[in-house]
């Protein structure tokens, strides 16, 4: 995973991709990629991803820039598997607790980088009506020191 910077953070989406097929039928889409789309695909879930595999309900749930879920989108399109995603990134900035896939994750991975100079950055970036309430708590916490 490339390293988090203010300025590619804004880029990052929370995505969830509903596939519209049975798992065997997904499986044999698989099976049928060429190496060159399948490491298109895979490219996405070297980022933050959990796949979702049960016979009736296939999905992927992916925290990656906005370009590896373009390219992921884009592959799916080009071999006519069927999907729908949503993007959750807003939910996962200003209602958290309403997302229990990734979450924790994706919290543990800002975590790592999180600093005020990085928060003030971000806010000057994105204004502070759009930073992620991880960041809200983290400057919260070093105006009571």
């Amino acid at each position: 995973m490339n390293s988090i910077t203010t300025e590619n953070l804004s880029d990052y989406r929370l995505v969830k991709i509903t596939y519209e097929h049975t798992l065997k039928q997904y499986e044999l889409f698989e099976r049928t990629l060429d190496d060159g789309d399948m490491e298109k695909i895979l490219q996405a879930h070297r980022y933050i991803s959990t796949r979702v595999r049960k016979r009736n309900t296939l999905m992927d749930w992916i925290w990656a820039p906005s370009g590896s879920i373009e390219t992921l989108t884009d592959t799916l399109d080009i071999n006519s598997i069927r999907y729908k995603l949503i993007d959750h990134t807003l939910t996962y900035y200003r209602t958290p607790e309403k997302l229990s896939a990734l979450r924790n994750e994706i919290d543990t991975e800002i975590s790592k980088i999180l600093t005020t100079d990085f928060v003030l950055d971000r806010i000057g970036m994105v204004g502070i009506e759009n930073i992620t309430k991880l960041e809200r708590k983290h400057i919260e916490n070093e105006s009571k020191k």
